[in-house]
């Protein structure tokens, strides 16, 4: 009886101390009176965003925001102490407007809280020394500002250089690589968006080589692949897109030497960057999983230039809007793939043989090509394969080559192009005996109906109608 007494005190005790708890945060997550007249607020959110403010506005007291939102107005200057009474604000957005000052004291009031800081899209032409106020600042973003390389000061980026770990810059003005950034090291992510330099000082990244684990470098005059990439030891993620001068010629292997990033890097991107040929960067590269070639000029990949990404790990390949007439045959080759993204090009067919050898595939898109046909036997590789989107294509029946695939779960055909007619009670019949978890989307043409609802209610109705048919063997399995 005691034992029990004491138990169900101590529950009741338990209860009352998870009201408080509960009662606290409810408390402390409650926000007060917005803090500026012209802006909304909401979920510790200000927001000021499309005001029409051409001065930052008056900020009564606060505890309670996170963050403060002031992109895409009119401001042309942060003044002093604009901010002292938002003592819990950690995000500052001020991108998208016209500012062209920062004042030295613009941040006092919050130089330990603010993390993040947007000052991107603005009229800046040196890195705002205010910044150097604030003492835990982790991501910086001043991208597309006319600030030349030695307007990044050396004594402020000196003092960010221990806590930032996000650093975007970069604008069609920049002439030079900054040399003060090798401050920064604890850099982790660092973006580059736009510079009229054409290449780069081997020592580009000293000061955060051994940190560094995600590189973009787009918009810019480079010619070639920078050879500074050869000392990032713990790079993953390397996206080099929309450089235009670079071509075929300007992927050089070199810039690939280290052989510790051979191992680590697992994503790499080369959109819209002018090449003509699939690189052969692969042939070095055996850890990539991840391969993006959108919008470059491939129109055809041979077994030649595809030769040196066989027994490499890549799952993943986009070829997005790089003008292909067919499906590359070589790309049978790369049976590790589990995503080939085939989109935007100029594809009018599915051979027999195009998806050979392709057994882990698993999501293939192929929309917004002038596809017309897809020959019967076209997927009998592709036993794993999940998602199908021919969306935006001129099929306007449905494949029979579909017969092969009873692990599809998703089918996206076009809109208002399928013949649904009894000549597809086939498609019903596989799907209750073969695929009863399949997903049609796509919509009729004969009628006014989305092809999945044709299916289940018409198709039943049609004199060639059987419940049961068996299913397409094959010795393959998923």
């Amino acid at each position: 009886m005691t034992v029990l007494f004491y138990f169900q005190n101590i529950l009741t005790i338990l209860f009352h101390v998870a009201v408080l708890v509960r009662l606290g945060k409810s408390q402390v997550a409650t926000a007060g009176p917005c803090p500026a007249a012209q802006c909304s607020c909401s979920e510790h959110i200000v927001d000021c965003q499309l005001k029409n403010l051409s001065d930052i506005p008056v900020f009564h007291p606060d505890n309670v925001y996170y963050t403060l939102q002031l992109d895409h107005n009119h401001i042309d200057n942060v003044p002093n102490l604009t901010f002292r009474y938002l003592h819990g604000v950690r995000e500052i957005h001020i991108e998208n407007n016209n500012i062209s000052q920062v004042e030295y004291l613009a941040f006092q009031g919050l130089e330990k809280q603010v993390y993040t800081l947007d000052l991107s899209h603005n009229q800046l032409t040196s890195f705002p020394t205010a910044i150097g106020n604030l003492e835990n600042i982790n991501h910086i973003d001043v991208q597309d500002n006319p600030i030349d390389a030695d307007s990044f000061d050396e004594h402020t980026m000196y003092l960010i250089g221990d806590t930032v770990t996000n650093f975007e810059f970069g604008s069609d003005t920049l002439t030079a690589w900054p040399s003060t950034l090798r401050h920064l090291q604890d850099l982790g992510v660092l973006t580059v968006n736009g510079g009229s330099f054409y290449t780069l000082p081997p020592d580009a990244f000293h000061g955060f080589e051994g940190t560094l684990r995600t590189l973009t470098i787009k918009n810019t005059k480079l010619i070639a692949l920078p050879l500074a990439l050869a000392n990032l030891r713990f790079l993953d993620t390397f996206h080099f897109d929309h450089n235009h001068d670079i071509g075929d010629s300007g992927v050089l292997l070199p810039s690939f030497g280290n052989t510790e990033l051979l191992t680590r890097l697992t994503e790499i991107s080369l959109v819209d960057d002018n090449l003509t040929i699939f690189p052969s960067l692969l042939k070095y590269l055996r850890s990539v999983t991840r391969l993006f070639l959108d919008s470059n000029k491939l129109k055809f990949v041979s077994d030649t230039s595809i030769r040196d990404a066989v027994g490499t790990q890549v799952d993943m390949l986009s070829l997005r809007n790089c003008s292909l007439t067919r499906v590359p045959g070589a790309l049978s080759k790369l049976t590790t793939l589990r995503t080939l993204d085939l989109a935007d090009n100029q594809i009018r067919s599915f051979e027999n043989s195009d998806f050979e050898g392709m057994m882990h595939l698993q999501n293939l898109t192929i929309k917004n090509n002038p596809l017309e046909y897809i020959a019967n036997e076209t997927f009998i590789d592709l036993v794993c394969l999940q998602t199908l989107d021919i969306m935006e294509s001129n099929i306007q029946s449905i494949p029979e080559a579909i017969r092969f695939l009873s692990s599809l779960s998703t089918l996206k055909l076009p809109t208002d192009k399928i013949e649904c007619t009894c000549n597809i009670v086939w498609m019903k019949q596989f799907m209750e005996s073969c695929n009863k978890n399949l997903t049609i989307a796509g919509s009729c043409e004969t009628i006014d109906s989305n092809v999945d609802d044709y299916l289940k209610v018409h198709i039943p109705n049609c004199p060639n109608f059987v419940n049961a048919t068996g299913c397409i063997n094959t010795a393959l399995t998923c």
